[in-house]
């Protein structure tokens, strides 16, 4: 009788294993499709940000701190019509190439971050009184969103002329009040996944 109890609890015990390893795989996944947008995702996404943005702001020009950001300007273009997007040049400053940017003869502006320096080019704030959409791919403390409205201010653009946008941002930034206007997903932490890697 004590060895069939044994073999019992034993089986017991094996499919009790094999379900937390189930279970635990299939949380891992779900885990990695809410931190994460595909390809697939993309043309959606920027259709459902793109209708936010017609109901109360129709942006002159659109404005990306970087290529990666480019990749939802141009998504999102798409939807609004023809509006000029510039990109800017956006040096990450970890990056072993840092040093060698200065070098770049830009007649750029620029804004720092404690991790990014960020080229502006003349023609995003040099046309008075354009409605201005900033659009970055994800937004993870808001700093540099804040440090290019507060140049663009400088600049003498309407603060209540940009408007910003992003595919997700951090609750940190939207707690702080630097997360963007108009956003798809709040990611729980700077983990997040785009089909152009990481965020950063």
């Amino acid at each position: 009788m004590t060895a069939l109890l044994t073999w019992l609890f034993g089986i017991a015990g094996l499919i009790g294993l094999g379900a937390t390893i189930y279970y635990g795989a299939k949380a891992n996944r779900l885990q990695e499709k809410l931190t994460k947008i595909g390809w697939e995702d993309i043309p959606m996404v920027a259709s459902d940000l793109a209708s936010l943005v017609i109901r109360d702001f129709q942006p002159d020009i659109i404005f990306s701190p970087d290529v990666r950001g480019g990749i939802v300007a141009y998504y999102i273009a798409e939807q609004l019509g023809r509006v000029p997007i510039f990109v800017g040049i956006c040096e990450f400053k970890a990056s072993s190439t840092h040093a060698a940017a200065p070098n770049l003869k830009l007649d750029f502006e620029k804004i720092e971050t404690t991790n990014w320096v960020v080229h502006i080019p003349p023609a995003v704030y040099s046309s008075p009184g354009a409605k201005i959409l900033i659009i970055d791919d994800f937004v993870m403390s808001g700093d540099a969103l804040a440090l290019i409205k507060r140049l663009l201010a400088e600049k003498g653009v309407n603060p209540t002329s940009v408007r910003t946008l992003a595919l997700a941002t951090t609750r940190i930034a939207l707690q702080n009040k630097k997360g963007p206007d108009y956003y798809w997903k709040v990611a729980e932490s700077s983990r997040f996944y785009h089909p152009w890697g990481a965020a950063r």
